[in-house]
């Protein structure tokens, strides 16, 4: 819903939530915290190691609530 389409960008680019700030790595709750990437995007060719770690620590030090994760989880 914020994609503007005729722009071809995101109309809240530089407020954007954390999930799109660390695409394509994604967080999911099966009894515990699991990071994977969206193997649909063509970028993921190109994230090293290093971007996986540094994306996986911005997750687990923004201290979402289990209960927030959990609930992320079942929206997928």
């Amino acid at each position: 819903m914020f994609y503007d389409v005729k722009e071809e960008k995101c109309k809240i680019y530089s407020k954007r939530p954390l999930d799109c700030r660390t695409y394509p790595l994604m967080m999911w709750f099966d009894d515990k915290i699991i990071f994977g990437l969206d193997g649909d995007c063509p970028k993921i060719k190109e994230i090293t190691p290093e971007d996986i770690e540094k994306t996986k620590q911005e997750w687990l030090n923004s201290k979402l609530p289990l209960s927030w994760i959990k609930a992320y989880t079942e929206l997928e």
